[in-house]
């Protein structure tokens, strides 16, 4: 038996007792204090936390239940690894504008109140002809600054002139500037088919998406998602792996046939080093593995996506 089993056996025991009269509580404490008690079962003696915090006097075994921890930690690590150009929701969630989780599959949606059903709304102006289905949605591509008064002037709120006009006021509400979008009626079927026009109202959270420099993506079938509406996922492509480095560490990100994921580090070939550490398809650690081809390919929701010197 290894010192780690039988330490993990002698705690079990001492959580059991730790529920026992003070007395006994009492001289546990004393055997801790002096070094007799390793750490390891140092943590649930009855006393030191409130009861109910970690042991359980109605479990045979209390704390067994606990997931193992979760040995990474950092930037790259976690349950929401994040390099600072993407973001994965490792659960299939993803951040929304707003800093909530939302699910990938149940994504909130307010329907946008100045959407009408055959129009649309318009800005002209020098260098601007913007277009779109919603007020937000031409809001974005309207200037982020005019220049008035011999000064530069950014936007510091939109507002509702009526239900045909929506405008960004610029400066400040001392001195302010407005630059507005007006509605139009009657939608061709090239507007319908550019996006210029919608049958139902787009929601009122997906016009929300500002370039942050972050794409948000989340794992969802064996890959990972970029969000659509997140301009910072403009162009990139599903992917069924991923690498992310911070510093010179680099941890590869693959999704497993349970619907969970599999990292391991790289070394400076780009090849995988050390144990294969596995999450389930909540995003949470489960445990650990020493790395192999065969362990690799037989995991991997899809092997023949990765590269082959990973595999075989």
């Amino acid at each position: 038996m290894s010192d780690t089993t039988a330490l993990k056996g002698l705690a079990s025991a001492i959580r059991k007792i730790a529920w026992q009269p003070e007395e006994i509580r009492s001289n546990l404490r004393a055997l801790r204090a002096v070094g007799i008690l390793p750490e390891v079962i140092a943590t649930c003696i009855a006393g030191e936390e409130e009861e109910g915090a970690c042991c359980n006097p109605d479990s045979d075994v209390p704390g067994e239940d606990e997931p193992p921890a979760d040995p990474d930690a950092g930037t790259i690590d976690g349950e929401r690894p994040d390099d600072g150009s993407t973001e994965k929701g490792m659960d299939g969630n993803f951040r929304m504008p707003d800093g909530t989780i939302a699910p990938w599959d149940n994504q909130p949606c307010t329907p946008d109140d100045s959407w009408e059903a055959n129009s649309y709304w318009t800005f002209t102006d020098t260098g601007y002809n913007c277009i779109g289905p919603t007020a937000a949605s031409v809001f974005g591509c309207m200037p982020d600054r005019i220049y008035e008064l011999n000064s530069f002037r950014y936007p510091y709120d939109t507002i509702k002139v009526n239900d045909d006009k929506y405008c960004i006021l610029y400066g400040n509400p001392t001195f302010s500037w407005s630059r507005c979008t007006s509605r139009s009626t009657g939608c061709s079927q090239s507007q319908y088919d550019s996006g210029i026009c919608t049958t139902t109202a787009p929601c009122a959270e997906d016009q929300n998406w500002q370039a942050d420099g972050k794409c948000q993506e989340a794992l969802i079938n064996g890959a990972f998602m970029p969000h659509p509406k997140d301009p910072d996922c403009a162009g990139r492509a599903p992917q069924h792996y991923q690498i992310m480095c911070d510093g010179d560490r680099c941890v590869a990100y693959v999704p497993t046939a349970d619907g969970g994921h599999m990292r391991v580090d790289l070394d400076e070939n780009g090849l995988p080093q050390g144990d294969v550490r596995f999450y389930g398809a909540d995003g949470k650690y489960s445990d650990s593995r020493s790395y192999s081809k065969t362990n690799f390919r037989n995991n991997a929701y899809d092997s023949s996506t990765l590269p082959q010197e990973w595999v075989r």
